[in-house]
């Protein structure tokens, strides 16, 4: 985890965000993830949509799936 994304959620757990703070905090971890769509995601690693699709880890997040190759599936339930 990068100095900037633990100073952010440190001022995030300090006060209520702001939407620019919560903005950012997406940003930074999608970039820490290396969050792709799933047609991305594909083109990337040369394989089809369905193959991407069905058949790696995804998270998703306001109905839209996501993929990353430094994401685990998180064994906690919510």
């Amino acid at each position: 985890m990068t100095n900037s994304v633990k100073t952010l959620i440190i001022d995030i757990c300090n006060h209520k965000p702001s939407p620019h703070e919560l903005e950012n905090l997406v940003q930074l971890i999608e970039q820490e993830l290396e969050l792709m769509t799933t047609s991305n995601y594909a083109k990337k690693h040369n394989i089809s949509f369905n193959g991407a699709k069905k058949h790696r880890h995804h998270i998703s997040i306001g109905g839209i799936k996501f993929h990353s190759d430094g994401y685990t599936k998180n064994e906690i339930p919510l």
